[in-house]
């Protein structure tokens, strides 16, 4: 016989008021939108723009079409040298560099234990109508 045990789910306040597990990633980005999945929830996450000019920009965002503009600018810019912290609860992150120049970014993420199966799917629209405003 199994037991059907409880999963710890999206309201479970103990998970975001302990310290999460670390995730932590550097690459390069370029002119094509890199998704970065996490394999559980976050509870916040510093993103890092590791380029030393100001005006090489990369932008951050929750969703492919938020960070490409599409029905408006859904993302923030972050410029060379800067840094974002955000306390959020996402599965996912979309990163694209705002200049020409390719971008070298590091992501470190703090992660709860809670399945990234139990975040729902953020997205601007569901059949046309707004869904999750401000997200793209």
């Amino acid at each position: 016989m199994s037991l059907n045990n409880p999963k710890t789910g999206l309201n479970a306040a103990a998970e975001f008021t302990m310290s999460g597990v670390p995730w932590v990633l550097s690459g390069t980005v370029s002119d094509s939108t890199v998704r970065y999945q996490f394999p559980k929830v976050t509870k916040d996450i510093t993103i890092i723009n590791n380029n030393t000019t100001a005006a090489q920009r990369l932008r951050v965002g929750f969703t492919e079409n938020g960070i490409n503009g599409v029905g408006g600018a859904y993302y923030i810019a972050i410029n060379g040298g800067s840094s974002l912290t955000l306390n959020v609860r996402v599965k996912e992150l979309y990163l694209l560099r705002d200049t020409p120049s390719d971008v070298s970014a590091s992501i470190c993420a703090s992660l709860t234990s809670i399945g990234s199966d139990m975040m729902p799917v953020l997205t601007g629209s569901i059949g046309g109508t707004i869904f999750w405003e401000g997200v793209g």
